[in-house]
């Protein structure tokens, strides 16, 4: 296997950039960088079927060669060891790790041919899946004994120093990736930093990090020394740099170590509280909520307030469910937490619960109602339309000089009216909304809705009026271009063809490649608008 193939499953962290750009100098190196590589070729070539595989793997086709292969490994006739290194390759290229390890697991030739290329292919394996970290170590120990060519050897090196460094057998990690890193010079860098990663002694990292030359490289230097020093057991010195770093959920985690008396505990604590609160909704403050939560399992009802409305915005919800269960009992909870407490049981189906919580919500005016119409909505999820309908009603006579409650009540009753077949009394509800609420966000749908009711009852010219009116006060809308298709065949149909034609053509103009400019060239038997001719630029 091409070492550029090799480097591009190492899984160093940190060098995805870094590796992308080494793999641009592998590409000019030769495909029979080791004795493994030739001698596979020369196997390959005597085969048609393997040699179209291994064509098909250098141009990247992994799945591609793996389906060429699958008839010569049902034969056992042409079912040799290439074959099934091949196999493997391809099967690596899609990630496909179990059947790598299906295909060389125990093959006898693994020790004999190929330059040990399978046992690195059971080390990558093994690495990847993360569940055999001593066999890792024992197939990356076997291909680096056999390897031949300098670079697959360095390549086979850090394959060992990962293993070693998952063994915690830190020192021979290091030693390895630093003679690694001498050879493969182009992410070189990036070895010396996990070097250093498991360096215990600070001034041998010191050492190390003045090796590292590359910008981006020595941007993850500070990372590295507080993650070097954690794994040494420096906990107050790792904690140090990574609140230096902005990293606080790593900071508390180590300050809440095992070591950390009762007092340091508790200042630990209200700092992550007023850390969440400070950050709240953000990725950083549901990190600290996971500390928080794996230090402390039970916590005050006011604490759990301030994890509710963090969770509330950036989840878990199940986690933002719980915390409020309980913090909604704190004194200084809101009528906005229970606002967002009872949305939240929305959101997560628990459309039974959500009213209780919602009805608790008086005052503020906007918030109650708010509150009431989502208490309307929870009853209707929730199966209970009689409830919710009276509900709903409720919310557009008491808060009658909220815009957004009342219009989003009406709404919903017109919506629900249309549903049960009852069209006038849905077009009613419509009507009053665009009417009481020509501000609201909902009034053009309104308008647009009780145009199409009058329409389909048959009254064309109170329909087109409508329509017209939607286009009128409301011309930026995304009905607009609907409403003046519809204005057209409500003129229409009240006998007014002048009015029809000059709405149909004022959609073609305005809106050439909508459906319904389509729609009304066909409605005036004109021809589809079509791109104009012309050359090419």
């Amino acid at each position: 296997m091409n070492v550029c193939t090799h480097l591009r499953s190492l899984g160093i962290v940190g060098l995805a950039l870094i590796i992308n750009a080494a793999f641009a100098a592998c590409r000019h190196s030769s495909a029979e960088d080791a004795s493994g590589e030739v001698s596979l070729s020369r196997e390959t070539a005597k085969d048609t079927t393997l040699a179209a595989a291994e064509r098909a793997l250098q141009a990247g086709h992994a799945w591609r060669a793996t389906r060429l292969l699958a008839p010569v490994l049902r034969n056992s006739a042409r079912r040799t060891p290439a074959a099934e290194l091949l196999a493997a390759r391809a099967a690596a290229g899609w990630q496909g790790w179990s059947e790598v390890d299906r295909l060389l697991r125990g093959q006898p030739w693994l020790g004999t041919q190929f330059g040990g290329a399978g046992y690195e292919l059971l080390a990558r394996s093994a690495l990847e899946r993360g569940t055999d970290t001593v066999s890792a170590a024992s197939f990356a120990d076997s291909a680096l004994r056999r390897a031949t060519d300098a670079r697959v050897r360095a390549t086979r090196l850090v394959l060992l120093a990962r293993a070693l460094d998952r063994l915690n057998q830190r020192d021979s990690a290091r030693a390895d990736y630093e003679r690694a890193s001498q050879q493969l010079h182009d992410i070189s860098d990036w070895l010396v930093l996990r070097a250093a990663g498991v360096t215990d002694d600070s001034s041998a990292r010191a050492r190390l990090f003045a090796m590292v030359r590359r910008p981006t490289a020595r941007e993850r230097i500070p990372w590295t020394d507080a993650l070097a020093r954690e794994r040494a057991g420096d906990l107050a010195g790792a904690a140090s740099r990574y609140e230096r770093l902005g990293a606080m959920a790593s900071a508390f985690r180590l300050r809440l170590g095992p070591t950390a008396d009762s007092a340091t505990r508790e200042a630990v604590r209200d700092s992550v509280i007023r850390y969440i609160g400070t950050k709240g909704g953000t990725a950083d403050a549901r990190l600290a909520v996971e500390v928080l939560d794996k230090a402390f399992p039970s916590l005050t009802p006011s604490e759990e307030l301030v994890v509710a409305r963090s969770a509330e915005a950036s989840g878990p919800v199940a986690r933002a469910l719980t915390a409020y269960a309980k913090g909604i009992e704190a004194s200084e909870a809101t009528p906005k937490d229970r606002l967002d407490y009872g949305e939240l049981l929305i959101r997560a189906g628990k459309n039974r619960d959500a009213p209780r919580v919602l009805e608790q919500v008086r005052a503020p005016s906007n918030l109650a109602a708010e509150a009431a119409y989502q208490r309307g909505r929870a009853l209707l999820l929730g199966g209970n339309g009689p409830a919710a309908r009276t509900a709903l009603r409720a919310v557009a006579d008491e808060y009658r000089a909220d815009t957004t409650g009342a219009a989003s009540a009406l709404y919903l009753l017109g919506d629900l009216a249309t549903d049960d077949g009852h069209d006038d009394e849905a077009a009613g509800f419509f009507r009053s909304l665009y009417r009481a609420y020509p501000t609201s966000p909902r009034a053009d749908d309104a308008r647009f809705r009780a145009g199409l009711i009058s329409f389909i009852k048959g009254d064309h010219r109170e329909a087109a009026i409508d329509f017209d009116s939607l286009v009128r006060l409301y011309p930026r809308s995304s009905e607009a271009t609907a409403a003046r298709y519809w204005s057209g065949r409500g003129w229409d149909a009240a006998g007014d063809r002048a009015r029809a034609g000059a709405a149909w053509r004022d959609v073609i103009s305005r809106e050439p490649l909508s459906y319904y400019a389509a729609a009304s060239a066909k409605r005036l038997r004109l021809a589809p608008w079509s791109p104009p001719g012309g050359r090419a630029a």
